[in-house]
Parts: structure tokens; C-alpha cells; sequence
């Protein structure tokens, strides 16, 4: 079974990525709970190992987050910002109908900065680089239920090229990388073994259009041919934002759910969708694409929008009983996560007597058990990390409960 702790809220990290917003933080638990692995965010991208306490078992290094611990506990995935010698890929798996592109590592001068990201493995107090992708920006891990195949999102780390997202599945048992889609959107997730599912464009003359299909492909070392793609649904693919399993079902958000559509809505609808029989239930509108369900599959934590403002929710697992948390600015300090199906790890509230430096406060990393629709603090993480791992506000999210700069004592 997946722990859906370890499928992390990455999409809206992407999101702030391409829009050049803050990287906020983040926080993957171990499957029990005893440990966790911390990315700060902005400014100072810096990754860790903690315990269940807060305490600081091991520094990670620069980082962009996106962990991926083992079912056990005892190896964690996660990127770095630091460089190795680029990685062969294997087109072997990669999409069938694009017209064939290279990818953009082969054409990277390592000679020059070599921007790109390394996918480390974490275990036994040591870290080692698995592969690096020049001129990519991974910001999403995916481990499979097999314990066989690290998938990887990414996106481009080049400003005048297209922003169109690249998979990657890594082959833990023979140590090779296979690139499975030169463009596709953010939503993937694994659902049983080494079965693959994202969501791809369809094309004409080459050309992707706006429509596209929710797939799965079975990951194989060395295959003979490029595996089937087994179509599970149509969707509108770039607006298909984030997609979860849930037991033998899948949750996805998405904003617009038939083609062609005649308006563009500014918000998305989560969706239940049975594989089995092809049925799609909505479960809530006007959410964000974030969501989160529980380690026991009971709850699912999102993002709800309302003309209030947005809140951090929470409803059971079939759309019923939907509770409001907490308010959620327009600029996340680190996103919320499960540690348990009763507890969720996320920032303090804003602390209006906080110095600020920049347009940033920093603030605590603090656990909450969820109890009768509300959050009740039981124990701060952060307490004695250094200010470059905690997490940040950005003040111009709370103009109108902090005073100006230029009036303050």
C-alpha cells in the first residue's frame, strides 16, 4: 500500500516555480511516524532529517524538497541542488505518439553552470547521488509500491523555453533512468506495483492539444518495445492539476472536466474515479489543487475557496462532512501534511509582533491533532532549528493586520 504522506503536495510547488512565487516548505513523515524529512523553502533551501520531537538527526544540504521515503522508514529520496556528472536516459518507455525530441540534457554544456538537479538517496546517515538531469528543475518524487522504480517530475530550468513538464522513471534494481514523457502535466502518482499513471496530451500533426487522456503504463527494465498506454480517462490535460490514489481509486482535481469547454474556471472540482467501472464522482468544487488523503484512506485534507478567502479543509474520504481548519494566505509558509490520520504538521499562525527581514517572518513548524474539525497545537518541531530552516510568511500576505514598515516602533 502507498502512504499517501510520502506523494507530497509538490504541485503548488511547481506552480510558484514557473511563476517565480516562493518555495515554501515542506514535510514528509515516515510511514510511522518517527521521523521526517524538512525542506525550509525560501530563501535559504535547505533539507533535513528530523525525529518525531523536532530534533535534527541529519542536514541534507541545498535542496528542493520533493521526498520519497521507503515504505520501511530506512531510505529516503529527495533532490539536491548540487551537481553530478549527467545521467544517461533510455528512451526505450518514452511516449509513442509526440513527434521524437531530444532531451534537453543531451545538448547541456556541463563545461558552463551546470544547473540541474540530483536525486540523492538518504540512508544509514549517508547520502549518495543516484542521477542528475542538467537544465531540469525536479521537484516531485515518486516512489513506487514495489520498492522497484523512483518517478520523477520536472520541468525545464531554462526561462525561454516552454513549460511543459518531463517524467522520468529511475530503475532502483538496474541503476537506470528512463525517460516516460517529454510533455505531460504535474498529475502522476503510482497506484499498484510498478503501474504508472499521468496524464498526456493528445496530439494532432505533432501539435498537443488541449485535450489529452489519464493513463497508466506498466515500468519494465530493458523492454522490447515501449510499453501500452492503457487510457483511463479523457481530461482536458493541462488543467488536470493533481491526481492521488486512493485505495483502487484515484482522486484528481481538475478545472475543467468535459472538451470542449465554454468557460474557464478559476477554480478546480476534486473528482473520485473508479478505474473499474469508469465512474467519476465529484467530491467537492471550488477547491485548490492541493490535496492530501489520510494515511488510513478515511480523510482527505484540501484546499477550499470560498468569497471568505481560502481555508485548509477537511472532509471524509466519500465528499461528506466538509470542516473548515484554518485560514490559508495566498503565500503558504510550508504546506500542511498528514503524520498520522489525527494529526497534521503545519506552520504557527501569523505572529503579528514578529521582526521581519525582507518580507519575511519567519515562524514554528508545529503538530496538531485534529479534533472535532479543529486544530489543536500538541507539540512545536522547531523550537531549536536555526533560522535557516524555518519556515517563512510573507508580510504583503497580511497587509492589513501588520502595520506598514515605515510605522513600526
Amino acid at each position: 500500500m502507498i502512504h499517501p504522506r510520502n506523494l507530497f503536495l509538490s504541485f503548488l510547488l511547481a506552480l510558484g516555480l514557473l511563476a517565480g512565487c516562493q518555495r515554501c516548505g515542506q514535510i514528509v513523515w515516515t510511514a510511522d511516524g518517527a521521523r521526517a524529512a524538512w525542506y525550509s523553502g525560501e530563501p535559504a533551501n535547505s533539507a533535513a532529517v528530523i525525529d518525531d520531537k523536532g530534533n535534527i538527526l541529519a542536514e541534507l544540504g541545498p535542496s528542493m524538497g520533493g521526498f520519497a521515503w521507503s515504505a520501511d522508514g530506512q531510505r529516503l529520496f529527495f533532490t539536491s541542488l548540487e551537481p553530478s556528472p549527467p545521467t544517461p536516459i533510455d528512451s526505450a518507455m518514452s511516449d509513442v505518439d509526440p513527434p521524437a525530441t531530444q532531451p534537453t540534457t543531451d545538448t547541456q554544456d556541463e563545461s558552463k553552470d551546470p544547473k540541474g538537479t540530483t536525486v540523492a538517496q538518504f540512508a544509514d546517515g549517508h547520502h549518495q547521488p543516484l542521477f542528475f538531469l542538467p537544465n531540469l528543475k525536479i521537484v516531485y518524487l515518486m516512489l513506487s509500491p514495489d520498492q522497484n522504480w523512483l518517478a520523477a517530475i520536472a520541468y525545464r530550468d531554462d526561462k525561454s523555453a516552454d513549460e511543459r513538464c518531463e517524467l522520468y522513471a529511475y530503475s532502483l534494481c538496474a541503476n537506470r533512468l528512463y525517460l516516460i514523457s517529454n510533455q505531460c502535466a504535474f498529475a502522476a502518482c503510482f497506484n499498484t506495483a510498478n503501474h504508472l499513471i499521468y496524464v498526456q496530451p493528445d496530439y494532432d500533426h505533432g501539435h498537443p492539444l488541449p485535450k489529452g487522456q489519464v493513463v497508466e503504463v506498466a515500468l519494465q527494465d530493458n523492454p522490447a518495445s515501449p510499453p501500452q498506454r492503457n487510457p483511463l480517462l479523457d481530461v482536458l490535460w493541462s488543467d488536470t492539476l493533481w491526481i492521488q490514489p486512493l485505495g483502487e481509486d484515484l482522486l484528481l482535481t481538475t478545472r475543467k472536466a468535459v472538451y470542449p469547454a465554454t468557460t474557464q474556471p478559476a477554480t478546480g472540482t476534486l473528482f473520485l474515479f473508479s478505474p473499474r467501472n469508469g465512474a467519476l464522482v465529484p467530491l467537492a468544487e471550488n477547491v485548490g489543487p492541493i490535496f492530501m488523503p489520510s494515511p488510513d484512506g478515511k480523510f482527505i485534507l484540501f484546499q477550499q475557496n470560498t468569497s471568505d478567502g481560502t481555508t485548509l479543509s477537511v472532509m471524509n474520504a466519500n465528499g461528506s462532512n466538509p470542516q473548515s481548519l484554518r485560514k490559508l494566505p495566498s503565500n503558504l509558509p510550508m504546506y500542511p501534511n498528514w503524520r498520522t490520520s489525527a494529526q497534521i504538521t503545519y506552520a504557527a499562525p501569523f505572529d503579528e509582533q514578529s521582526p521581519s527581514t525582507q518580507g519575511r517572518t519567519p515562524t514554528q513548524v508545529v503538530q496538531y491533532k485534529l479534533l472535532d474539525g479543529r486544530l489543536e497545537p500538541s507539540a512545536t518541531l522547531s523550537t531549536h532549528w536555526p533560522q535557516s530552516l524555518k519556515p517563512n510568511y510573507r508580510t504583503e500576505d497580511f497587509t492589513t493586520t501588520r502595520p506598514a514598515a515605515s510605522t513600526q516602533p
